[in-house]
């Protein structure tokens, strides 16, 4: 009897202490706070809605239900917040002073002991400098969490901030972070404010095809060129291969074109590359977003297409072929 009353008070104190698979736990304790509530909800839409947080005694207890990482705020009664990063079995701790809030610690994981120390050293200081903090983290840890965080709060949100310095610590990110679904939304906000304009030079660009000969923007000259971004898995974009090869045919020698390929593997790109019957220039280096052009074009999304001049100068661009790019085209076609 004795030795079951043991696993028994064993078992009990590691339910209380551990986490459970599936789900995460937040506990911790405010002192100079004896009841109240705040609010926890998460943006990557893992909590339903916002959700209450009871405090009695200066302690709360929390638990929500968790598969993959995920990132939720606590909101308090003064509108201030603190971020938590959880991942499912995660045991999150916080301990603070309910007159003090800035100075509160959490832990559980290291990614939120490692925000807790980043706001803690720069506690006090100007929003400049706790930016120039936040770009010297994001540049030691790429891979982590809460770079992700500090490159939204302290760059992507700011209206005012250098895009170079922008574009250049979300790279880094993307690099690090080649899954991360969260990076790759972020991708119009990032390119947004400088897209390609009708008016604009065509960017210089080699590409290295898959026979080994190099593709360079020079090839082109003395010819209109149509450039379309596209992939497999997008309908929308694919259907415009088969446009491109036709209007090929429709313009004969004044237009040539590349099709540049946002495609992870060669199967989907194949298929509607055979399909379509594709004999033109057409790359794709399976890196998604990652893909050189794709920065250097400062593409934001698919399909997206540009018609240059003889001279390299853009025409028309944008995403609608119809609207944006067919009325120029027209105009180079040989006969209707």
């Amino acid at each position: 009897m004795k030795r079951l009353l043991f696993y028994v008070s064993i078992l009990s104190v590691l339910l209380a202490c551990g986490g459970t698979e599936g789900r995460f736990r937040l506990k911790g304790k405010f002192s100079h706070l004896q009841q109240g509530e705040f609010y926890i909800y998460s943006p990557d839409g893992v909590l339903p809605r916002i959700d209450t947080i009871r405090v009695e005694r200066g302690i709360f207890d929390y638990t929500a239900e968790i598969s993959e990482p995920a990132v939720f705020y606590l909101l308090y009664p003064n509108f201030s917040e603190h971020v938590i990063f959880a991942r499912s079995g995660d045991v999150i701790t916080v301990k603070g002073d309910a007159n003090n809030l800035k100075e509160t610690r959490i832990g559980g994981n290291k990614e939120n002991e490692a925000l807790t120390d980043f706001r803690l050293e720069n506690n006090g200081k100007t929003e400049q400098e706790v930016r120039l903090a936040a770009g010297n983290f994001i540049e030691k840890q790429p891979a982590s969490a809460v770079s992700t965080y500090l490159f939204k709060r302290y760059f992507l949100e700011d209206e005012e901030v250098d895009r170079a310095l922008l574009s250049g610590y979300y790279d880094l990110l993307c690099q690090a972070q080649p899954d991360n679904i969260r990076l790759t939304l972020w991708r119009p906000e990032v390119v947004a404010g400088k897209p390609l304009q009708a008016g604009d030079m065509l960017p210089d660009f080699e590409l290295v095809m898959p026979e080994g000969d190099t593709l360079r923007r020079s090839d082109f000259r003395g010819k209109y060129l149509l450039v379309t971004f596209w992939a497999g898995w997008d309908a929308s974009s694919s259907s415009l291969v088969f446009t491109t090869g036709y209007h090929l045919k429709k313009c004969g020698d004044k237009l040539a074109a590349l099709t540049y390929s946002l495609d992870a593997d060669s199967l989907s790109r194949t298929l509607v590359e055979r399909r379509d019957s594709v004999s033109w220039p057409s790359y794709c280096d399976y890196r998604v977003w990652n893909s050189p052009l794709v920065k250097t074009f400062r593409v934001a999304d698919i399909p997206y297409i540009i018609l240059a001049d003889t001279a390299h100068k853009i025409v028309a661009c944008g995403k609608n072929f119809d609207k944006d790019i067919l009325s120029s085209l027209k105009k180079l076609h040989t006969s209707e």
